[in-house]
């Protein structure tokens, strides 16, 4: 390193890279502070070139020192990978080398936190799984980065209808709230609906696996709660920001072919529904009137596909999913950055 930096140009830069690191935080504070002044609290999520400060400072040190050469080259906090990771692709761009030395094997811990910190999509990384101390340091991270170095969190109070009202954490345009919150407790789509004309960015933690195995009316419960929550967000462009047990595809698991038990009351409607079906005769009742479930008179089961509501809820669950996809896509993100803010003030 001494003999390959001693032949170098002038426009060369050598550091330790911890003092690197310090250095960039550096400038991304000041950065955000002449942002705060210059263009104030933004209530929208901005995408401009200009108002990227992490790219903006990677191309000032580019123009600075076209070869870098760092000392001690290693990442261990969570947060810095994720700064680096769009740091050194703006500088690679810029056509900057890098040489660095390192006490660490580049191979060692390679797979360590590998899904959230490899994107399939250009922007920032929208859902986080499983759920580790290194994602949860990522994730405030990145809320910090939302707030801008502003006001914290507080809890706000905001208005649904007909007197009913919803209490999140929030500031400015930034909501962050745990799934257990929005979807355990006694909350629809009014809520919902509320929630998304509030806040242009929804933090949303700790979603669980809803499998078969937890089936009971509980599960399904959620699962809908869920379900209609995504619809609200999607349908006002809110950009979501996650973390939960599994990757999407499998946060709900719901087997075909699983039998449930089913009460003989149900069983008995079903099968001269069926009957009737067959013989091409046209049911003249309704029979979607609750059946409460009682296990002394439950039949051996029946097929999850042949229920009629649980076929829709798994339609509704594959619709969410594809949903949830979306929303970390480019497309979705520009979209979600240019809607129109339905509702900025703060409720108390």
């Amino acid at each position: 390193m001494d003999m390959f930096y001693s032949n170098l140009d002038n426009k060369k830069r050598r550091v330790h890279f911890h003092a690197f690191l310090l250095d960039v935080h550096r400038r991304i504070h000041k950065r955000k502070q002449e942002h705060l002044e210059t263009y104030g609290r933004s209530m929208h999520i901005e995408l401009q070139p200009e108002r990227d400060i992490i790219g903006t400072i990677a191309k000032e040190i580019a123009t600075e020192s076209p070869v870098l050469c760092f000392d001690e080259f290693q990442v261990i906090d969570i947060a810095d990978a994720m700064i680096m990771r769009k740091f050194f692709s703006v500088l690679f761009q810029q056509g900057t080398v890098m040489v660095a030395t390192s006490n660490t094997h580049p191979q060692v811990w390679k797979n360590l936190n590998y899904p959230p910190l490899h994107s399939h999509n250009p922007m920032d990384d929208a859902y986080f799984y499983p759920i580790t101390p290194q994602v949860q340091t990522q994730v405030l991270a990145i809320v910090d980065e939302l707030l801008q170095g502003g006001p914290p969190l507080v809890l706000e109070t905001i208005p649904v209808m007909m007197g009913r009202s919803l209490q999140v954490m929030g500031q400015g345009d930034v909501c962050v709230v745990e799934f257990a919150a929005l979807c355990n407790t006694d909350k629809g789509a009014a809520d919902y609906k509320a929630l998304s004309e509030r806040f242009r960015v929804v933090v949303l933690t700790n979603i669980p696996q809803l499998t078969l195995a937890m089936h009971n009316q509980v599960s399904l419960l959620l699962a809908r709660r869920f379900i209609t929550l995504l619809d609200e967000l999607y349908e006002h462009k809110v950009r979501l920001i996650s973390t939960a047990a599994v990757a999407p595809d499998a946060l709900f698991q719901f087997d075909a072919h699983v039998k449930v038990p089913v009460p003989l009351s149900l069983a008995s409607k079903q099968a001269a529904l069926h009957d009737l079906q067959a013989n091409h005769i046209k049911p003249f009742t309704s029979w979607d009137g609750p059946v409460a479930h009682d296990p002394a008179t439950a039949s051996d089961g029946e097929e999850v596909k042949n229920m009629s509501s649980m076929t829709d809820l798994m339609y509704a669950c594959k619709r969410a999913v594809s949903r949830l996809h979306e929303m970390q896509t480019l497309k979705y993100q520009t979209l979600a950055a240019s809607s129109n803010v339905q509702n900025t003030k703060v409720h108390k």
